[in-house]
């Protein structure tokens, strides 16, 4: 392998996920996990309740860390949904969680990398 190179993923993998309720205003934040050598990470996240996954990454595991994108629900039948890829730029990453309404009675949220193809 060349040097500085990162080895390409070869399968998807479970990254972030959350299924706890949140009480009203407060945050889940994941674990920092290696993000390099994947295409993608693909978001999906369901409550009863509107939220916000903040993303963020730094170029190594300690950090800094920094803000790259922000997810926002939509409200989609009886349900708030996020729903969407986002390029890594940082090595490394971690999410934020945020309940933007009432106490929670249901949250399903999931960060799947996605391998190059």
């Amino acid at each position: 392998m060349a040097l500085n190179a990162v080895a390409t993923r070869q399968e998807s993998e479970t990254l972030f996920s959350s299924d706890d309720a949140l009480g009203a205003g407060d945050v889940y934040e994941s674990d920092v996990r290696e993000v390099a050598g994947y295409n993608a990470v693909a978001f999906l996240g369901i409550s009863d309740q509107p939220f916000e996954v903040r993303i963020e990454e730094a170029g190594s595991l300690t950090g800094p860390f920094a803000r790259t994108a922000t997810l926002t629900s939509a409200l989609t039948g009886a349900k708030y949904v996020v729903s969407q890829a986002v390029l890594p730029y940082g090595s490394y990453m971690r999410t934020r969680v945020a309940n933007l309404g009432a106490s929670q009675q249901e949250l399903s949220f999931h960060g799947l990398g996605i391998p190059e193809s």
